[in-house]
């Protein structure tokens, strides 16, 4: 019985990635606390949470480090994750975000996940030098990546994002997220659908609402308009949808007949990889990490050019076999992504960090 303190949070894509996972590690006889920062679970997901037999969940009063604009908030939470894992008795500490190391003071090994960081994102997003703001935010992630045993990333594209930041001389290990398995309608509609976290700049969302006027079908967005500091964005031809329950999601996105992701900075892509497991055809920006995963299963469009995006909408609405082939080619790929896998990955990974910290 392995028991492992995960950090988790339930604003974005961490949240569903930390439960399947968690559900996925209880043929390891893996035992995990989720310890949870930011802002507080809803109903639906803390009921989800719930139904996992080998998870327990504890909330702390503890921001994320993109929502604040310093270091030195951050330390009581670094701090608190120590005396946790004394407390609980963790064999493994889990961190899905790098910051969440910087500083820490315990004895067990540390595992952290690079699923996404301001410089990273900055880079791909602004195409700018880091904004002095935001500037701390590079020592402060260097130091829990330094601090770490191992270094997860959920891809290699993004492992390269991540050295050429923070340099190379780190002990990475990719590990690719996974999708559970899920069954698909018997009939498809005339539909686009994408999903994201619109309020975010790099999910891109404008360019399909500058697409949507010459789109042969409807496009739908389906995800948060509006952050955890008063981000917000305004669609004008598109139907946006705010926050719904996953398996209302899943229900639209096996309806749909096109998945579009406009992504400028996407270090892995769950909502993809739910679409390609369904038989949704593809329509992806042309960034590394979707080159990486779904080459020879999607079309691929520059992410800025609305004109772009349009054509691949009609050529997709009257091509009926490239759109039923480029579907059956993203399932294909996306049973590479398999819960399984990455549990057993990630069990792999543990048992490095174990030897790496003994040694």
């Amino acid at each position: 019985m392995l028991r492992v303190l995960m950090t988790v949070d339930a604003v974005g894509g961490v949240w569903r990635y930390a439960l399947d996972l968690t559900r996925s590690l209880a043929a390891f006889e893996v035992t995990v606390l989720l310890v949870g920062f930011g802002p507080p679970p809803d109903p639906r997901q803390l009921a989800e949470c719930d139904t996992l037999l080998n998870v327990e969940l504890t909330w702390i009063d503890e921001p994320l480090d993109w929502t604040v604009a310093c270091t030195s908030v951050l330390a009581a939470g670094t701090d608190r994750l120590a005396a946790l894992a004394q407390q609980w008795r963790a064999d493994l500490l889990h961190l899905n975000a790098p910051s969440q190391a910087a500083g820490l003071d315990c004895a067990q090994p540390v595992v952290a996940v690079s699923h996404s960081c301001v410089p990273t994102w900055w880079h791909a997003v602004r195409s700018a030098p880091l904004a002095d703001d935001w500037a701390w935010h590079l020592e402060r992630n260097r130091q829990g990546l330094d601090r770490a045993d191992i270094v997860v990333v959920p891809s290699e594209s993004h492992r390269q994002a991540v050295a050429r930041i923070y340099g190379s001389d780190r002990p990475f290990r990719v590990a690719y997220n996974a999708v559970p398995p899920v069954s698909a309608a018997a009939a498809r509609q005339p539909l686009i659908v994408s999903v994201g976290r619109w309020w975010d700049d790099g999910k891109n969302g404008g360019v399909l609402d500058a697409a949507a006027p010459a789109s042969p079908w409807p496009i739908v967005l389906a995800g948060p308009l509006t952050g955890p500091h008063g981000q917000a964005v305004h669609f004008a031809h598109v139907e946006a949808t705010e926050s719904v329950p996953h398996h209302e999601v899943q229900a639209l996105l096996s309806r749909s007949a096109v998945f579009a992701a406009p992504s400028l900075y996407e270090p892995f892509g769950l909502a993809v990889a739910e679409a390609a497991s369904l038989g949704a055809a593809l329509v992806l920006s042309d960034i590394p990490t979707f080159r990486e995963l779904w080459t020879d299963a999607a079309l691929f469009v520059p992410p800025r050019e609305a004109a772009r995006w349009a054509e691949a909408f009609q050529r997709l609405a009257v091509e009926d076999t490239l759109r039923r082939d480029l579907g059956l080619a993203a399932q294909s790929r996306a049973a590479l992504f398999t819960p399984e896998r990455q549990a057993e990955r990630m069990w792999s990974i543990y048992q490095d960090a174990t030897t790496a910290a003994a040694r």
